[in-house]
């Protein structure tokens, strides 16, 4: 970071060389890829079944509309829906269709997701771009690239896909058909997922046009009720809500279906020229500079036209040369803090003259070549770890060792460690009995309370469900915001790299183990869960130790702990279990 805008003043890298190793990686590009589907004639069977289902609703719901009469006096038709209006009327030879907005239910600008004219018989959509229909409007509002005249009749329904005029409260479009047809009904609405409501048409009248120049009014909203007044006359309202609860449902599910899964990831393209920039800033470029590397590991020099994937290919054959000093070390850090906590180096992501030396460096040279010897085997690895007598050792203290070495840099015993945060929310969860372990994949589960504020606001639960009680790696992480309980034990920032977590020692921890909704609501069920298993307090207070503990009561434990459950509960007990070292420390 630091040779980004100079040489850097202690180690031995080049500004020149931070643009090196940027220009590698210059055509990598991160953003939303599309996932090819697995299942394609799946998906189609199932879009073709919804689409007849969706059908089927709209002719029940059509059938049950009285014809539109645009020169009634009084109301007779219900109130306009922003989720779907009909428009039935007796067939006519029709070459377009026209629709007049006159006034919004807001005064706002006008918008249509979607217009659709039916052959006379049949849910044949005329009007549909897919069979020829042109589309064009009196206006568009501009800057708005989800809101443009090709979506009132490209087939794909919401807001997202949908036409907004520029013009207050008012807007017209037409939609010219491939050829004459014999329509009998129209149908439009504001938004089909029924999430918006406003710029909904309230005035307006539609016209088919039955020759060159001659249009023919068909329907407008003069004879429809006013906004929030229920007509039951033609269809019941309930029943008529439901119909269309469930089509949106139906319209929903095809909509994603046709939309192809994708997921954020590196999408590749070949880079143009990487400039050396001047003290960082990006608005003054200097000399243009080629792919490389660092230099104090050996060179890495490409022509300034390779190709995108040869760069990233030359980057990764230098980093994991055999003879690479640094590469293997590095990794073997990592995975050795894994295991005791704290790194050989215990600056995992700064082995250079202001990182802290190697406490065992023969050891770390001695594992790095293991490593590489053995084919860069992360296994093989773990294997030589875990089968060494340092690994093995008990973490019992011993004053002699404790008095020179209090931190166990030294490796005297096993270094004991609070568990992670992660961990300590699973290991309450399964103590409970609540874990989910079978719900693998998929979306991940808030740890916040839903609120519909304009801005987002991060509340704690309050309340937790069984949605909740999966892994915590399911936990949706919000950078800059951590986890209402759990947040305290030093979970990481999600938008910073953490190349190692602290371990700290607060108050908040002890507070948030003790009176937290969360750890109060599990404690609860754990108590609930061993009191269906036994009813004897002495064996209830066995189970909670070993539920939590993995082992049996002292004596003196079970008889302080008896004691315990018999004055507060055994709720209680196990809340005070989950606040134990020997349960939040890996021994």
């Amino acid at each position: 970071g630091c040779a980004r805008c100079h040489d850097h003043k202690f180690d031995p890298i080049a500004q020149r060389e931070y643009y090196a190793v940027e220009a590698v990686l210059a055509g990598v590009r991160h953003g939303d890829r599309a996932i090819p589907r697995t299942a394609d004639a799946d998906v189609q069977a199932r879009q073709s079944a919804l689409a007849a289902e969706i059908s089927a609703l709209d002719l029940e719901l059509a059938s049950a509309e009285p014809l539109a009469d645009p020169g009634a006096t009084t109301p007779h038709r219900a109130a306009v829906d922003p989720r779907r209006n009909v428009e039935r009327f007796a067939p006519v030879r029709a070459l377009a269709v026209r629709m007049t907005i006159v006034a919004t239910v807001d005064g706002a600008e006008p918008c249509i997701d979607e217009l659709s004219a039916f052959a006379a018989g049949s849910t044949r959509n005329v009007a549909s771009a897919v069979h020829g229909a042109t589309a064009r409007a009196s206006s568009v509002l501009p800057g708005y690239a989800i809101h443009q005249v090709a979506h009132l009749n490209d087939g794909e329904e919401g807001n997202p896909r949908s036409w907004i005029s520029n013009e207050k409260g008012a807007g017209s479009f037409e939609i010219t058909f491939a050829e004459p047809a014999w329509v009998d009904r129209v149908e439009w609405a504001r938004d089909r997922d029924g999430r918006f409501q406003d710029r909904l048409a309230t005035v307006y009248r539609i016209e088919v046009q039955t020759g060159p120049d001659a249009w023919s009014v068909v329907a407008s909203g003069a004879d429809r009720h006013p906004r929030g007044v229920e007509d039951v006359q033609h269809i019941d309202g309930p029943a008529r809500a439901s119909m269309l609860e469930k089509r949106q449902r139906l319209a929903a599910e095809r909509s994603a279906l046709r939309e192809a899964p994708s997921a954020y990831a590196g999408r590749f393209e070949e880079p143009g020229p990487t400039h050396r920039m001047h003290r960082g800033d990006p608005m003054s470029p200097r000399e243009q500079v080629e792919p490389g590397a660092l230099a104090l590991y050996g060179p890495l020099r490409l022509a300034a036209d390779t190709p995108e994937q040869e760069r990233r290919e030359a980057l990764a054959a230098w980093v994991t040369r055999p003879d690479h000093p640094r590469t293997a070390r590095v990794a073997v850090n990592r995975i050795w803090q894994q295991h005791f906590g704290t790194g050989l180096v215990a600056t995992p992501n700064d082995f250079g003259r202001n990182g802290v030396p190697p406490t065992h460096p023969e050891l770390l040279d001695a594992l790095a070549a293991g490593f590489v010897a053995d084919g860069w085997s992360v296994k093989r690895l773990h294997r030589r770890i875990v089968l060494s007598a340092t690994w093995q050792q008990a973490s019992t203290p011993r004053a002699d060792a404790y008095a020179r070495d209090p931190g166990t840099r030294w490796l005297w015993r096993f270094p004991p460690r609070r568990a992670a945060a992660e961990s300590i929310r699973d290991a309450i969860l399964q103590a409970s009995g609540e874990l989910d372990v079978t719900a693998r994949g998929g979306p991940g589960f808030d740890v916040f309370a839903p609120n519909d504020n304009y801005v987002r606001v991060y509340e704690p639960k309050t309340a937790f469900g069984e949605d909740t009680f999966r892994r915590m790696v399911y936990a949706r992480r919000v950078r800059m915001e951590r986890d209402p309980t759990f947040g305290v034990f030093d979970c990481p920032d999600g938008g910073q790299s953490a190349p190692a977590r602290g371990r700290s020692t607060t108050a908040l921890q002890a507070l948030a183990l003790r009176n937290s909704p969360f750890v109060l609501g599990r404690a609860a069920a754990m108590a609930s869960s061993i009191e269906e298993e036994a009813r004897d307090i002495p064996l209830q207070v066995d189970a909670a130790f070993q539920r939590t503990l993995l082992r049996s009561p002292a004596d003196e434990e079970r008889d302080a702990s008896v004691e315990l459950v018999r004055a507060h509960g055994l709720a209680e007990l196990c809340r005070t279990l989950f606040n134990t070292s020997e349960f939040l420390f890996v021994p």
